[in-house]
């Protein structure tokens, strides 16, 4: 009974193994299939380039045993080299690495240059795997027809789809990037075809009056061809043909797929944003329109109601003349009893006309800041009332405005803070014209600026800019190159007024101790005139 009892146990005991062993097996089968449905999810679906790199480079090192991972992209390089005993530009083909599995970061910062000439330089195994072959069926069997061509040619493939060096150390032409080691390396071409939209020579007539035509762009295709690289160094194992290989160009063709697919995806949405971008520019260009039509039809009302306002304020009002004390009064003063006369002289003879207030002529430089002030002014409303679609440039995703300049220097001139060396930089920083913008008191003042922000500066970028070009698609900064002239106009206006306050000082013989130029802050020291000794 007892060896009987231990018969059994034993085999209660194997039967638990083999129920644990497979319920081992099955959770590492669920987890393969779980992590290879998740990797297919991601080149299937991943929106980002950079994800779907490191997510098959990161595959491919855990389940081939590679001790690395990495991919490049092929690019052509330009240096400049000594040929037949001059210097001239030679272009070779490079690869530039993008990607690398995470222990291999380094790879990032390198770049494979064939090093030697001929089949024997190093690196020339990689670059020279782009070779392509007709991909064209095995020859037909003994009294079979050969098939013909398929209209277009045969498609191509490559050459040699996978390279594999067991012993890299037994491999001159292997390049390294760090000390040489013990181990293989496997490298497997690829390629993918993509659409790029460039802006057309020719482009649509602009009619005076009329929001310009956006952009009439044009379609082209582009080939990027790339390698993704798998090396054991210091490991000494070599891959395996019938799964690490296989595994690798397997998922080097879903990499490229997944690459392919991201460009056409990033492409679409590159246009369906120009279509929302088109529409919203000719919206903004109706309400401009309409705002500076209304604000024109109001200027003549608005520089007369200021000029009226001037004149009241500078017009000279004579004193009015004391009154004489009667003779009453005076011999009430005195004590005595007079008697009030039957009839009353007149206090003022009749008919002598009272004194006219003064008019002061305006001179043309006070007039001319005082209509560039309410002009300002004028553009300053128009500026907030229109502040929405202004705002919207901050919200632009499609390329930089070819003249990003322009909004650089009226960002510039209202000194805003913060970085504005780019497009990116002043879309983020547009919200503080919001408030700069909502007057030109800062103009009437001598200003403390740089060089970048004075008005000579802002002034002569403006005067180059194409704004008919500047408002196919951007034609909201328009509205601030009017509002930034305006500027310009009153600091030049007040610069003449305080010279000429500062040049009638100084014909009277008094001191004049205001501020006339703006305070240039960087601006170069002028070189002193060399004097000559006696």
């Amino acid at each position: 009974y007892a060896e009987r009892q231990v018969i059994e146990e034993a085999e209660l005991a194997k039967a638990e193994l083999a129920k644990q062993e497979q319920e081992a097996s099955l959770s590492l089968q669920a987890a393969a299939e779980a992590e290879l449905e998740s990797m297919n999810a991601i080149v299937e679906s991943e929106p980002c380039v950079d994800t779907l790199w490191k997510s098959v480079l990161e595959f491919l090192k855990c389940k081939t045993g590679a001790s690395a991972t990495y991919l490049g992209y092929c690019a052509e390089q330009t240096s400049v080299q000594e040929v037949d005993g001059e210097q001239e530009e030679v272009k070779s083909s490079v690869i530039r690495y993008v990607a690398a599995s995470s222990n291999n970061r380094h790879m990032l910062q390198n770049t494979l240059i064939a090093e030697g000439t001929g089949k024997k330089a190093k690196g020339s195994l990689t670059l020279g795997l782009f070779e392509e072959v007709e991909d064209k069926p095995e020859p037909p069997a003994e009294g079979e027809e050969e098939q013909a061509a398929p209209e277009g040619g045969w498609p191509m493939k490559w050459k040699q789809p996978c390279l594999v060096v067991p012993q890299c150390v037994e491999e001159p032409r292997i390049k390294y990037f760090s000390t040489p080691r013990l181990g293989a390396y496997m490298a497997l071409p690829f390629k993918f075809s993509y659409e790029v939209d460039s802006l057309a020579e020719a482009q649509p007539e602009i009619v005076e009056g009329e929001c310009p035509a956006y952009p009439a762009y044009e379609t082209s295709t582009k080939v990027q061809q790339g390698v993704v690289g798998l090396d054991t160094l210091g490991t000494e194992r070599e891959f395996s043909p019938d799964q690490e290989q296989e595994l690798a160009l397997e998922w080097t063709s879903k990499l490229s797929a997944g690459l392919a697919r991201i460009s056409a995806d990033s492409v679409a949405t590159e246009r369906a944003n120009r279509e929302t971008f088109k529409e919203a520019n000719m919206e903004h260009w109706d309400s401009i329109k309409s705002a500076k039509q209304e604000m024109a039809e109001g200027m003549a009302d608005l520089l007369a109601a200021s000029a009226a306002e001037w004149q009241n304020t500078n017009t000279v009002k004579p004193d009015a003349p004391a009154a004489e004390p009667s003779a009453e009064d005076a011999a009430a003063a005195e004590g005595e009893d007079v008697a009030a006369p039957e009839d009353a002289a007149p206090a003022a003879e009749e008919g002598v006309p009272e004194e006219e207030a003064a008019a002061v002529e305006e001179s043309e430089t006070a007039k001319r800041l005082r209509e560039g002030v309410a002009k300002g002014g004028a553009l300053s409303k128009v500026v907030s009332e229109l502040w929405e679609a202004v705002s919207s440039l901050a919200e632009r995703t499609d390329a930089a405005c070819p003249q990003w300049e322009v909004l650089q220097s009226v960002m510039l001139l209202t000194q805003c803070e913060g970085p504005l060396g780019s497009w990116e930089e002043c879309q983020q920083s547009l919200s503080q014209l919001k408030d700069k913008m909502s007057n030109m008191e800062a103009f009437i003042t001598p200003r403390t600026c740089t060089m970048a922000q004075s008005v000579e500066a802002v002034k002569a970028t403006l005067a180059g800019a194409n704004l008919p070009e500047l408002a196919r698609t951007h034609c909201v900064i328009s509205i601030l190159v009017d509002w930034a002239l305006g500027a310009v106009e009153v600091a030049e206006a007040s610069l003449e007024v305080r010279k000429a306050a500062k040049a009638e000082a100084e014909e009277t013989g008094d001191e004049y101790t205001e501020q006339v130029e703006d305070d240039i802050t960087d601006k170069p020291a002028e070189a002193e005139e060399p004097t000559t000794e006696e």
